[in-house]
C-alpha cells in the first residue's frame, strides 16, 4: 500500500496513479493549474492496483471518498 498519504482526506476524489513518476507528474500539473480537486496516490504498478485498493477501502477515510480515477500507462 501507498506510503501514509492515503490515510488523511484532503479532497474527497482520488486520483490513482500508477508510479511515483506519474504522481509526481500529476502533483506537478495540479500545481501549474491550480487545481486541487482530487488527492494524488501512487499505487505501485498494475500488479498491486487490487492490494492497494483492498488496502485503501479498509481505512477509516474510506467512507469520505466519493469517486476514484485510476491512471495507467498503456
Amino acid at each position: 500500500m501507498e506510503r501514509h498519504d492515503h490515510a488523511e482526506t484532503r479532497q474527497p476524489t482520488r486520483l490513482l496513479a500508477e508510479s511515483k513518476d506519474d504522481k509526481n507528474w500529476f502533483n506537478a500539473l495540479t500545481k501549474h493549474l491550480s487545481f486541487d480537486a482530487f488527492q494524488i496516490h501512487d499505487y505501485g504498478g498494475v500488479d498491486q492496483l487490487r492490494r492497494f485498493l483492498m488496502g485503501f477501502a479498509k481505512l477509516p477515510v474510506f467512507p469520505a471518498v466519493t469517486g476514484f480515477s485510476i491512471v495507467q500507462d498503456s
